[in-house]
């Protein structure tokens, strides 16, 4: 009897093992999902930066345009009351 009762007793720990085990899956499976999605969030925030620092890049380029074509006007003002 008492052989059965150790038998008894390790098939609930197999048992036990066993919920365990397919709980820690169930949470490695969620994690990997969330993984996934916050790579593929990242990925659209490092598009957007690239995006952003292009536009930035653009806009410093007209800024300079302008205030070329503005000392430019004041040059030539400049020079005309010289006159």
């Amino acid at each position: 009897m008492d052989f059965e009762k150790r038998l008894e007793d390790l098939s609930i720990k197999i048992d036990q093992l066993v919920e365990k085990y397919q709980a820690i899956k169930a949470d490695n499976i969620n994690l990997k999902r969330s993984l996934e999605e916050k790579e593929k969030e990242i990925l659209k925030l490092q598009e957007e930066v690239s995006k952003l620092k292009l536009e930035k890049k653009e806009a410093s380029k007209r800024l300079d345009n302008v205030i070329e074509k503005i000392t430019k006007y004041f040059e030539e003002k400049g020079s005309e009351s010289l006159l």
